[in-house]
């Protein structure tokens, strides 16, 4: 679209200069992904994401269960909004409501006028009762395809917690995929997408911790796509930082129309 070339080249410079540079939202959780940018009018998204960590060393991520829910529906051809809600079941504990969050997601550079997609996203989480402070959230992401059936996926997250007992700096994460794109001859399956995801948790950028108090994780995917709008999403994540945890199981199921 012209609009968007022309009115957004400073974020077209930001996007880029993200990609060179290399959450922390949903730090530790195997229901986190590298999020894409695409917005469509009129599109609505629904989803489930249910995930699974377990770590004997580290309690607050040992047989912890999330499940979480996204809606998410474009305005305009750039512009989208997500209401997720979040809840979590420690070990020997009951389902809690953890948080709601609303993003609002803006895509700004498409493939159509320069080969790669770039988007913004601005959300707040509000967590549930006396849970931990609320947040304000920041996403840079790029979607740029290579080779012929590749695709790179970057984010480049700040976080900002606000309310009672908050940190007052800046959170720092970074997330990347590389997955391959796979035709698959059927008459229900559209894609098959596998590859490998990167999540780094540097902590506060005025004060980053020690590399193993950081959460840094490694994780297999694969994702299949029907023709009738629905996907499945699964991924094992190995932890490669001591605050990370160890084993984190991730499926999610939805469908776009």
């Amino acid at each position: 679209m012209m609009i968007k070339r022309k009115k957004y080249n400073v974020v077209s410079i930001l996007c880029v200069v993200a990609l060179m540079a290399g959450n922390v939202s949903d730090a530790a959780s195997p229901i986190r992904k590298v999020g894409g940018v695409r917005v469509n009018k009129g599109q609505t998204s629904i989803e489930t994401r249910v995930g699974y960590s377990a770590d004997h060393e580290n309690s607050a991520s040992d047989k912890y269960l999330q499940i979480r829910q996204h809606v998410d529906y474009g305005f305009t051809d750039y512009y989208a909004l997500r209401v997720i809600a979040a809840q979590g079941k420690r070990n020997h504990q009951n389902v809690e409501h953890n948080n709601i969050s609303i993003e609002n997601r803006f895509q700004l550079i498409e493939s159509a006028d320069h080969g790669w997609d770039g988007g913004l996203r601005l959300s707040y989480t509000q967590q549930d009762g006396d849970k931990s402070p609320n947040k304000l959230g920041m996403l840079l992401a790029a979607d740029v395809p290579f080779l012929k059936d590749w695709e790179f996926r970057h984010n480049t997250i700040l976080e900002h917690e606000v309310g009672p007992h908050a940190n007052k700096g800046l959170a720092l994460s970074l997330r990347h995929r590389v997955v391959k794109n796979i035709s698959v001859n059927s008459p229900v399956v559209r894609k098959l997408k596998v590859g490998l995801a990167a999540f780094n948790g540097f902590g506060e950028i005025n004060n980053i911790p020690a590399y193993s108090d950081q959460d840094h994780e490694l994780r297999p995917v694969a994702e299949l796509s029907f023709k009738n709008g629905s996907f499945v999403t699964v991924g094992y994540g190995m932890g490669i930082s001591d605050a990370s945890p160890d084993h984190a199981f991730k499926m999610s199921f939805g469908i776009s129309f």
